[in-house]
């Protein structure tokens, strides 16, 4: 390969891991100080879009846009700039947001809230609940989520919470039947709004996405104009894929509102460590996340050598530890399969593979059962009890506490910003 040649998959996206900072503007006027605007300011501002996910066609209208206004000598330095982003990017989103407002003359105003698994479904049904009890709004919330692990659980402390009434049924329930008992419940005992709660599912998934169809279906056979809203509730980080989720869930429900979650989130704080110390802290550390957060162009393999990549692991070392990992997963068969061929179960082992392939010494899961049925949820946690017995620290956040009592793990419980180490919160004192 000449110097010449253009760097590899891995070498590209490590070169954007390791590369300090985090923002789209963040430390332009650093960089380049107070000089007027040229072709390498502008060339550095394009690479920062793309490489933030903004795509290539809304990248090229804003450029377009700048460079207009800099031929003009409209825009002076670096600051004027980025003044200029702001206001066009603010500017095409500005015909889109608009608020979400009650028809009171219709009882029960419906809300059906879908998206994939993790996006923030659940939370958001609870800001909304608490939202409108709070106007003076009689709110019913739907409990449809009967698959993943303590979902009735969790919409439950949302109900409570908020004063809002639940309508909930077991585990493993038909989707459209919750939602149609809750309609004729929320209609019968005068509630303002319904709001229905939905199994998360990856846009990819035509089953699921049919079962989604059906309970719309069956919600209109009840009132012909329900659901009056379909919320799809959108990770704020997901870049470009956000797209591919709106597009599908609008052709299966017909979307008419986006809500976006973890616009809060502190990712991009990481720039303000030490490059070289990146690398070191991933191989201490190893996370498994409720929503997977692979790389579905990518076969599992890849997915999995992703953090030994980034960290100038020898390949031959990598091939070792990857083909372990994944045998240690039960997953040694699909190494170059693609993730979305996978069943949902097996794409949560892919990231616990990926979580452990740096033999990390602490594995942190965020609700890593979540999505997953009883069965299935138990082999996940009989792989962290596996790791456990080899001296890894495991800390796992979920709302499946009677999974984790099965298991016989010491528990930390967190109930109203109090912190209760090994004790039910309702029997401290």
């Amino acid at each position: 390969m000449t110097s010449e040649s253009k760097p590899g998959f891995f070498q590209r996206l490590k070169d954007r891991l390791t590369r300090p900072g985090g923002g789209i503007g963040s430390g332009l006027a650093r960089l380049f100080g107070a000089r007027r605007i040229d072709d390498s300011i502008l060339e550095e501002l394009e690479t920062r879009l793309l490489a933030a996910d903004v795509g290539v066609q809304v990248t090229e209208e804003l450029l377009e846009g700048l460079r207009k206004r800099v031929a003009r000598q409209q825009l002076g330095d670096v600051d004027a700039l980025l003044a200029a982003l702001r206001s066009d990017i603010t500017a095409l989103l500005a015909p889109v947001a608009k608020p979400l407002v009650i028809d009171p003359g219709v009882k029960p105003y419906t809300i059906l809230v879908v998206g994939v698994n993790g996006s923030g479904k659940t939370t958001t049904i609870g800001k909304l609940a608490h939202r409108y009890r709070n106007s003076g709004f009689k709110v019913t919330l739907a409990a449809g989520d009967t698959f993943r692990a303590a979902a009735v659980e969790q919409i439950g402390i949302w109900a409570e919470r908020t004063g809002a009434e639940l309508i909930a049924q077991q585990a493993g329930a038909d989707p459209a039947a919750v939602a149609f008992d809750a309609f004729a419940a929320a209609r019968s005992r005068g509630a303002d709004i319904l709001i229905a709660d939905t199994a998360g599912r990856l846009q990819a998934q035509s089953h699921l996405m049919e079962e989604l169809r059906k309970v719309r279906r069956v919600l209109g056979k009840a009132d012909p104009s329900a659901p009056q809203e379909v919320l799809l509730v959108l990770d704020a980080n997901q870049g470009q894929n956000a797209l591919s989720q709106a597009l599908q869930f609008h052709e299966a429900v017909g979307v008419t509102g986006l809500v976006l979650t973890k616009l809060d989130g502190t990712a991009q704080d990481t720039g303000t460590l030490p490059v070289r110390a990146i690398p070191a802290f991933r191989r201490r550390l190893g996370i498994v996340f409720q929503d997977h957060q692979l790389l579905m162009d990518r076969p599992v393999y890849d997915n999995v050598a992703l953090p030994l990549m980034v960290s100038d692991t020898r390949f031959r070392d990598i091939d070792k530890r990857v083909r372990a990992a994944l045998d240690q997963v039960g997953l040694l068969d699909k190494e170059r399969v693609s993730p979305a061929e996978l069943s949902v179960g097996e794409q949560q082992r892919v990231g616990i593979a990926r979580a452990v392939v740096a033999r990390p010494t602490v594995l942190i899961a965020d609700e890593p059962t979540g999505n997953l049925d009883h069965g299935l949820a138990r082999e996940v946690m009989q792989l962290f009890r596996r790791f456990q017995d080899v001296g890894v620290t495991v800390l796992i956040a979920t709302h499946d506490m009677a999974l984790v009592r099965e298991f016989s793990q010491r528990e930390i419980l967190i109930d109203d910003g109090k912190v209760f180490s090994g004790v039910n919160p309702e029997n401290a004192s």
